[in-house]
């Protein structure tokens, strides 16, 4: 009784496989022909600076690049997805690979990158963020109680070190338990 058991489980295990390999093989031209892109960038960036993001496009089934095929990259902010701005288009080189460039929007905030290649269409989240780096610097190395501290800030863009003129600054002083003075 045991062998026929076993038997029977085989015969169902090996139908089943032979079912599944069949529609394995049903389905491998359509899985062939379907594209595979990728999408290398930054997600926050500053404001009004040059961007460069990386589209690589290729066949899923072969690993093969896609060449001369059109990619197309627009933004929208997050407020009016709807108003999508196109910011760049070109193709792909003979290794399915494009580099767009294009410049970040002036304002803050959050965005959608649109990455339109063949097909396929990506969205990423694009943060715009200004940033700054800040010296600050004392006319002493150290201060009595009482004295009046004189302090001194450059601020400069993290991207070109231009100095930020017009900007508004917050400066918080606290002693070494962290209270603030």
């Amino acid at each position: 009784m045991g062998r026929y058991l076993v038997a029977i489980m085989l015969v169902i295990l090996f139908l089943g496989a032979n079912h599944f390999m069949a529609y394995r093989a049903s389905t491998m031209e359509e899985r062939i022909d379907q594209y595979d892109t990728i999408v290398l960038g930054q997600a926050a960036v500053q404001p009004g600076a040059p961007q460069a993001i990386r589209v690589v496009a290729r066949h899923v089934g072969t690993d093969k690049p896609r060449p001369d095929e059109a990619v197309k990259v627009y933004i929208a902010s997050k407020d009016k997805p709807r108003e999508k701005k196109l910011m760049f288009e070109g193709k792909t080189n003979t290794e399915g690979t494009s580099a767009p460039k294009f410049v970040a929007p002036e304002e803050e905030g959050t965005y959608t990158l649109i990455i339109e290649s063949g097909t396929d269409t990506h969205e990423a989240v694009l943060t715009v963020k200004r940033k700054a780096k800040v010296l600050l610097s004392t006319d002493k190395p150290l201060y009595q109680p009482g004295q009046l501290v004189h302090v001194r800030a450059l601020a400069l863009s993290s991207i070109d070190a231009r100095p930020l003129a017009a900007t508004n600054a917050t400066f918080e002083l606290e002693d070494p338990k962290g209270n603030k003075v």
